[in-house]
């Protein structure tokens, strides 16, 4: 493994609470009889990312392991051999094989490769932590699911539409930065969908215009048919580009916060 190139543009909230980290990094359990090695990626405690050093816990022991979660790009050769990682496809971490893998269906949304397959088995990937929970109100836990949508896919109608939460959630706000603002005649606008349902009441979807700051976070309450923003276990979510105007090379973040019922 190996931390290459910028991490994803993000925000600080001051909330009067003190600042304990920079949130690049995570401690979690090592449950017994499990062996972490040094550079290669884990998901832990509900979080994914790389281990910064070795561990090996005995029957009965647990321990502890520090996990660089960043939203960066790293490099690694811990994928599915048979999967084919072209630049821009979006890749899953499939926790039972301990690998990412090009296959949704079951996995955990884990990020985007920017440099494809090698001769060696080797790609490069932006990481994006999918699922950091929070604790709620009773009864609730509040989390977020972040995606990453390359430059190359705005120039038309590019969209994510393979997400499942794997449980019942209720989206409660989208979040949108773009790395390069859209012209002066210009206006990114996107459709967050259930289902192909759409969120959002039509004139209403999350847009972003060149009188915005770039790279900042815009916040979008869905509006438009309340029960849609109920997503079942197995309901897919969809980011469509309606309109990327002259974008085409603008980088999109996409956060999807929402909650779940335990």
């Amino acid at each position: 493994m190996a931390y290459v190139g910028q991490p994803v543009p993000s925000t600080v909230v001051n909330i009067n609470a003190a600042k304990v980290s920079d949130g690049k990094s995570v401690k979690v359990t090592v449950p017994q009889s499990t062996t972490v090695e040094a550079g290669k990626f884990y998901l832990l405690d509900g979080f994914l990312g790389c281990a910064m050093q070795s561990v090996i816990t005995g029957a009965g022991e647990t321990s502890e392991v520090v996990l660089n979660i960043e939203q960066a790009e790293f490099e690694t050769d811990q994928i599915k051999s048979g999967d084919t990682f072209a630049k821009g496809v979006r890749i899953y971490w499939d926790d039972t094989a301990k690998q990412f893998t090009t296959t949704a269906e079951g996995n955990i949304f884990a990020g985007v490769v920017t440099e494809p397959k090698d001769a060696n088995g080797v790609i490069w990937f932006i990481l994006v932590s999918p699922m950091s929970v929070t604790a709620a109100a009773s009864g609730t836990v509040k989390g977020q699911a972040t995606f990453v949508l390359p430059g190359t896919a705005v120039a038309g109608a590019g969209k994510i539409d393979e997400f499942t939460f794997g449980t019942t959630v209720t989206v409660t706000k989208v979040k949108v930065a773009v790395k390069t603002l859209p012209g002066s005649t210009a206006a990114l606008k996107l459709d967050v969908n259930n289902d192909g349902s759409s969120l959002f009441a039509s004139g209403s979807e999350p847009t972003v215009s060149n009188s915005d700051t770039a790279g900042a976070f815009k916040e979008f309450t869905p509006n438009a048919n309340p029960a849609k923003n109920v997503f079942a276990a197995d309901s897919v979510l969809s980011i469509d580009i309606d309109n990327a105007g002259n974008t085409a090379a603008a980088d999109i973040t996409v956060v999807i916060e929402y909650e779940q019922l335990v």
